[in-house]
Formats: structure tokens, sequence, C-alpha cells
């Protein structure tokens, strides 16, 4: 079946990838990443931004029937037993996972609600046979109830008032109150478990539990084990055709009390279905925000659909596994234009994560304090696209603390910090520090002892300090607009006289004074991000030799590479890039991310096809590396594919979902492809179509008023609103609530 646009679902029908295909679930304080099977990771967030692991990622959430003494997984189906149906549907926050065996049919519907530290799963058990069936039905849920490494401090019960077991962990000086880890059931529980060694059996296996071979599970409470996982027995009987509903929770709370009256409420009547509805309507707001029609079907699914929500993921959780400024902040800024009100509260929520220095943290969950040197960068384009995208300069005033810091100041205070901070701390040549690493975490041993100096950097704080300038002249700050210009400019010189290698731009200067990404080295002699980024910032003397440089040099079968040469052997003056395999990562991969950055680049030239076929080549339905070989996710947007020097795996992924590439492919389309981004003072139409198109078109609210925006290759450049002809290519603002007709000849 695959895409299913109508109902923004994929269905997956070979449950048998080459990887297995995954689907976030997620609220504001519990995620859950999940494959085709139901089975994976959940996390919560605690105090003061502690997070804490609730489900292992194990074998871990599984359904059994057990059925005249024989028992199967109606998720995972262990022994690949003959099931007459086997799918799942993945859907804007939900999986449901499909199968049908020797007449019965299971429905398990899995999300996590608006609200809450839980998840929920709805299963519909149909009796498709002529005969009566009777059944023994076991939930299983492994879970990670430690807080601390001490397992004396385990208990684990069964507890009337929630209907299922509780596994509480009370140790010392506990850094968070949420240890009471529940699972219940609106049924009634014939038998239970509170131990996956009882459970699956010390020797035992997931094919066929030991606790499934008795009638009744042990039903005894536990202490002191580090396997703790729920069980929970219910007998089902079904007459032929019926169909009968179980619910279960997951979640965490601070007591057994606060446990079993969070448990009523989601188990309330009719709470599951309101929480569907709530996630579906959110699905549609983000409709009403952009849409888009173009004739490629594939990039109309990507922006209107799975893009969305692959940000509305980064802005919340960054990349799950950790929570990173640089990461969120790109998230934000293509996040913006579906929902400013949201991305305004993440401005402000995430700058307390900027030093008083200026600079930021790569990450605060975990904590990591090394000295990457790139967040102000993002921090001061994402401001200033959130004002123009609504106006709204009160948001400059906000007061937002720093890290370990009594320092409070405003948002633009933040900002002016920020932009001081990279052109302030450079080098000898006058280019920004190199540090710990910029974009490229993987140049992390080049700049460590503040002498190596990034000419990317460089270029990434001449863009951003551009946009801080457009946002001081607009908000009438124009002398400290002009201080900024003039630094700006000596940044720009410092970069060509240091920073430019014979027809491109070197990746930078490292702590011994040697070049990274220069014709003068063996390995990585053309860096992607420099070449596109000076494009993208502006200060490319000749783009179009500098772009074509990147088609001769970096381009391959599915996308662009970071480097080439990959790096062939280890070198302590580089860091860890130099310690991979050729095309892995950073080290020659092609690294989408960038390959996003190259697509816009590509349109502020003037290069339209190129740009769109970076975009096919990324596709997981790109022919010469379809998503069968790649094994990504038709629906997601992967981070890398291993690049053509990784000789055994060319062309694979390793992960999915959590990447800043999201937000820029998003951008790609809507701001510089269709070309309708926001300015201080209106909405510019500046479209780069593919020359293959001969039209497009695209809803697109702003600042209230929404725009249908039809774009038409006539060879007559002109562009109408409502009827009549503009002078100018910068729609103003219109009448909140109000309904215009745009017509874009080019």
């Amino acid at each position: 079946m695959g895409f299913i646009d109508n109902r923004k679902e994929y269905e997956i029908e070979n449950m048998y990838p080459k990887r297995p295909w995954m689907n976030y679930l997620w609220n504001e304080e519990y995620i859950m990443y999940i494959n085709q099977f139901g089975i994976g990771k959940t996390i919560m967030k605690a105090e003061k931004g502690m997070q804490r692991e609730i489900v292992r990622d194990t074998q871990d959430r599984l359904i059994y029937i057990k059925e005249n003494g024989k028992t199967y997984c109606i998720n995972r189906n262990y022994t690949n037993l003959p099931f007459d149906t086997y799918k799942t549907i993945v859907g804007m926050g939900y999986s449901k996972i499909i199968s049908e065996y020797n007449g019965i049919r299971a429905e398990l519907l899995i999300f996590v609600p608006s609200k809450g530290k839980r998840e929920c799963w709805r299963l519909d058990l149909t009796n498709t046979s002529d005969n009566e069936r009777n059944l023994d039905l076991y939930g299983f849920i492994d879970v990670d109830s430690r807080i601390s490494w001490h397992y004396p401090c385990n208990k684990d019960t069964f507890e009337e008032s929630v209907n299922g077991v509780c596994f509480q962990h009370v140790s010392y000086n506990s850094p968070t109150a949420y240890h009471c880890v529940h699972f219940a059931t609106d049924c009634d529980i014939y038998g239970y478990d509170v131990t996956g060694k009882r459970f699956i059996g010390v020797y035992g296996n997931y094919f066929e539990p030991d606790g499934t071979k008795a009638e009744r599970l042990a039903s005894k409470n536990n202490v002191f084990d580090d396997f703790t996982a729920g069980s929970l027995q219910i007998k089902i009987n079904l007459e032929p055709g019926e169909t009968k509903r179980i619910k279960f929770t997951v979640g965490v709370e601070t007591s057994v009390e606060a446990a079993a009256a969070a448990t009523a409420e989601i188990f309330a009547d009719g709470a599951f279905e309101r929480e569907l509805d709530i996630i579906s309507a959110k699905t549609s707001m983000y409709d009403n925000k952009i849409y888009i029609n173009t004739p490629d079907a594939e990039v109309n699914r990507m922006a209107n659909i799975w893009l969305k929500r692959q940000m509305d993921l980064g802005k919340t959780w960054g990349r799950v596994y950790n929570m990173g400024f640089r990461d969120i902040m790109q998230d934000i800024m293509g996040f913006i234009q579906l929902d400013a009100e949201m991305s305004r509260e993440k401005i402000v929520e995430y700058l307390q994560y900027q030093k008083a220095d200026g600079n930021t943290l790569r990450s605060w969950v975990p904590l990591d304090l090394d000295p990457y040197r790139d967040g102000a960068t993002w921090m001061l384009s994402t401001v200033m696209t959130y004002v123009k995208e609504t106006d709204d300069i009160s948001v400059l005033d906000e007061p937002v603390g720093y890290w370990e810091s009594d320092i409070t100041e405003s948002v633009f205070e933040h900002c002016v910090r920020g932009a001081d901070f990279l052109h302030r701390e450079v080098g000898e040549c006058g280019l920004c520090l190199w540090g710990g690493g910029d974009w490229n975490d993987s140049y992390d041993g080049a700049g460590l002892n503040m002498i190596g100096e990034s000419v990317w950097l460089s270029i990434a704080a001449v863009k951003a300090t551009k946009d801080f300038i457009e946002l001081l002249n607009h908000i009438g700050k124009t002398e400290l607009a002009k201080s900024y210009e003039k630094k700006n400019e000596k940044m720009i010189g410092n970069i060509y006289k240091y920073g430019w290698d014979k027809d491109h731009f070197i990746y930078g200067i490292n702590d011994w004074r040697e070049k990274v990404g220069s014709y003068d080295t063996e390995d990585a002699q053309i860096c992607l991000n420099p070449q596109t980024w000076a494009v993208i910032a502006g200060i490319a003397e000749d783009e179009q030799n500098l772009l074509d440089l990147v088609e001769d040099k970096l381009k391959c079968d599915f996308g662009y590479v970071q480097c080439t040469p990959s790096y062939s052997k280890p070198n302590a003056h580089i860091g860890r890039i130099a310690y991979f395999g050729k095309g892995l990562f950073e080290n020659g991969s092609v690294y989408n991310h960038g390959c996003a950055f190259k697509m816009v680049a590509d349109c502020i030239a003037g290069r339209a096809d190129n740009a769109y076929e970076t975009l096919k080549l990324m596709s997981p339905n790109n022919p010469k590396n379809p998503y069968q070989h790649s094994g990504v996710e038709p629906y997601a947007t992967t981070n890398m594919y291993l690049g053509p020097e990784c000789e055994l795996r060319a062309g694979e992924v390793t992960s999915s979902w959590t990447t800043g590439t999201t937000s820029w492919v998003f951008r790609y389309i809507i701001e510089y492809m269709l070309g309708i981004r926001a300015e201080f003072n209106g909405l510019l139409i500046d479209p780069k179509i593919p020359s293959e198109w001969d039209r497009a078109e695209i809803t697109r609210t702003f600042r209230g008023a929404v725009y249908d925006i039809e774009i038409v290759r006539t060879g007559n450049k002109s562009i109408y609103l409502d009827g009549e002809k503009t002078d100018t290519n910068i729609l103003p603002p219109l009448e909140k609530g109000s309904r215009h007709k745009v017509v874009v000849n080019i």
C-alpha cells in the first residue's frame, strides 16, 4: 500500500525491511520511538531538565495470545507463523500494528496522549472464525524502574487502585520524585507478574515465555531484581464475529496514589478517543499554515506531511538522545512558519543555555561542556526569522538568564553577546576560533588549544551577523548595525586572505597552523559546507564557479559528499573524523544536512535545476539508491548515506528522523524553491522552481492572513494580488482572517 496521503499514513507491508523502520510519538513530557513491531525506548522529562528512561530498548512492548496451550506474539511473530495479515500503519502521532492468525484479528494502536508522562495502547481483538474462542491475553512491558544503580531500592507490586503493577524505586538523594512506573489495563486481571525472570524465564525465550506455560501467571510481588517487567493476564471470550477492545497504559508518577488517579483519568469513557482527536486536530492545524501542490507528488508529501512532523519532533526533543542548542534552533527556524507562538516559547526557553560569554552549550541533556562554538550563529538567524514571521519585536525584551550565571538579560542582549562572541573570539588570522568543533562535530581535535581557526564558522558568523544587522536596522538601532557591518567587512577580508585556496574555501587552519580542506593536504582537499555557505552568506565572488566545483568534485549517485577524498589514516591534529573509516559519517559520507545547505545555495545562485536534482538524489526513491537498498524509511529524512568510498555499505543509512536536515529541506521547498518567505515588511515572492515544472501552488498563512499563491510559467514576469498587478515582489501584511489570491507569472 505504501503512502496513504489523505490519512497522512504510511503502510508497511514488508515487516522485515533492511533495518527497523521507526516512528516517534511524543508530547512535551514523554517520548517513545518504536519500530514496526511497536518495540522501542521511552523517555520522560523530570525536574530541572532531567530525563529518565521508562521503557528499555529491548523486546519491550509485546502482546501474546494463548489458546489451547499454544502461544504466539501478535505484534512480533517471533516464529514466523503464517499470519494472514501482518502490517503496520505509521501515522501522525500513532502506530497501528495489524495481524491476523488462525481466525483472530488483532489491531494494536499505540500513541502518546497530548499531556502526561505516559503512553497508551488500544487493542481490538476480533474473532473472524465461525467458532467461539476462549483466549488468554498477556500484555508485557520491560520497564527501567531504576533511578539509581541500587537494585535493593526496587519495590515491584500489584496495586488494585491502579488495576495493574507498579515499579517503585525510592533511592537516597534521588534526582527526581517520579519514581513510580506503572502498567495498567481497563480489564479484569486474571494474573500478573512484575519480573521478566518469571515471565520470560531465566533461561526462557520471547517466542513462548515460561509464564504463559502455566494456567495462571505467578501473581507475586518482587524486590531486588534487575529485570523489572510487567505482565498482565486477561481472559477473553469471543463469539463469532465479535470484537472486544482492551486498553493498556504505561506511565510514571510520583506515587501509587498519583498513578491510580492518572490511570483512572486516561481510562475514563472516551478519553482515548479524545486524545486521538487532539492529535489529529494538531496535524490539520499545520495544513492551514502551509500546504503545497506541485507536479511532484513526493515533494508535496514531504512538505505537507512528513517534514512537518519531523520538525515538530526536533523543536521539542532535539535529537532525542540529546538536547542540543544548535540542533533545536535550526528546527525552530523551519517550524516558525507552522506555529510561531510555540516557536517563541521554545526560543525563550532554550536561550537559558547560552553562556554569559556569548557561546552556547553543545547540549544540556546530557550535559556536554566541550567547546563547540557555532551555537550563536543559529541563535541570531532564528531570532531574526521569528521577528520577520510575526513582527513581534516584544520577544526582544523577554528576560532570560544565562547558563551558570546570575545575570538575566533580554533576548536582545543575548543576541548582542552572541554576535560579539563570534567576532571577539578570533585567532591570529582574524577568523573564528575553532575550539572543539563547529557544525562538523568530528573536527574535534583541530582547535582545542584555542589556536586553530574555522573558515566555515567564520563564513557562518558573517551570515548570522548579516541577519542580526537586518534586525538592528528594523528596530532602529542603525549605529549598532553599522558597527557590526564593519566587523563583518573585516571578517570577510580575512576569510579571503587566509581561507581561499586556488578555487575554493578551505575548512580551517588547525592548532598547528596546518590547513584543513586544502590542496596542501593529502586527504579532504575540498569540503562541501564552506563552498555552499559562502553563497548563502553572500560573500562568494564567483558563486557559479564555486558551485560548479561542488558538482564536479563532490557529487555521487545519491548526493554530495562532505569531503573528498575521505581521510585515509588517523590524524590527531584533525580529530575523530580522521579515525572514521572512509565514507563513514563526516568522513566522506553524503551528509544530507550539508546537501540541504547546497539546495538553498543553488537557489540563491539561480540554479533551480541543480537544487531540485539534489533533492531527488537524496530521496528514498532515488532509483540509484532506493530505500530497499539504503534502508531508510520512505516517510522519513535521514541524516546521511554512507559515502561511495565505503565500499561494502555505500548508500546505506544508520539512522533517521532526528536530523537538522529536515528543517533545511522544508525551508528549501517553501522559502527557496517556491520562494515564499517572510520579510520584515511583508511576504517575499521569489520562486526558483525547476524548469520541468510549468506551475505550482502554495497556500501560506502569514500574520493571520491567508495567501493562495499560484506560480505559472508564462515567460512574462508579473505578480497579481487579488486581480491587481503589483510593482513589487513583497506582498504587504494584510488583515488578519482575510484570504487573498496571488498569481505569480515567471
